[in-house]
């Protein structure tokens, strides 16, 4: 801006007029990296699969007051829509059409469990399950367990310390019902025989205990 005001005096050199135009190309290159630097910042985070759009310099604006101007603007919406559709039309369908393949996996539905004797059943969501007076209180800490004694120099905090001295308890006030096996549950005696070599490495080891039997 001095250089700017000199040049506007009657006194002025060809040196003054040089050093204007190469500040003016040197703040014109900032302001664009700056400028280049906060759209892609922003679109990273919002849209970040439509950062492409960036490479399109005939849709950004040149200088004012809008960062990216409505043309980029509208290109972007176009995008987002183009790209909702795609995804809407890739995405899977729905189970329930007319084939009856649903049906065929399980002799048994989870649409109509049998009721218990408490008149209450576990739906689908499993938000409910059948009353019972049992309680499976069992305490779990495994090998960290065995270094309680270091935790001390780590925390004060009593509830860690009674968590990995002692176990963190969870309290079940009744069984969870499940009425049918999930299809992709099912174990052939391969994987069952890796499966309870592990949890035996596992009791052996001491991470997990063996629940009681009530």
């Amino acid at each position: 801006m001095f250089l700017v005001s000199r040049i506007k005096k009657k006194k002025k050199s060809r040196a003054d007029a040089k050093a204007v135009k190469t500040a003016l190309k040197l703040w014109a290159v900032v302001y664009h990296d700056i400028t280049s630097a906060r759209r892609r910042n922003i679109l990273t985070q919002i849209y970040p699969q439509n950062i492409g759009l960036l490479d399109d310099k005939s849709i950004l604006p040149t200088g004012g007051e809008h960062l990216f101007g409505p043309k980029f603007t509208q290109a972007l919406v176009e995008q987002v829509k183009t790209l909702n559709a795609l995804n809407t039309a890739g995405a899977p369908r729905a189970s329930g059409s007319n084939d009856g393949h649903g049906q065929r996996q399980s002799g048994r539905s989870f649409s109509n469990p049998p009721a218990s004797s408490g008149g209450r059943y576990s739906n689908f969501n499993g938000s409910r399950y059948v009353q019972t007076i049992l309680a499976f209180q069992d305490s779990f800490g495994g090998r960290i367990a065995r270094f309680a004694f270091e935790w001390s120099k780590l925390t004060l905090d009593p509830w860690i310390l009674s968590t990995v001295s002692q176990g963190l308890q969870l309290d079940f006030i009744s069984d969870p019902v499940q009425f049918s096996i999930p299809p992709n549950a099912c174990m052939d005696t391969h994987q069952y025989d890796c499966c309870k070599q592990e949890v035996n490495s596992l009791i052996e080891k001491g991470a997990i205990v063996r629940a009681r039997d009530q």
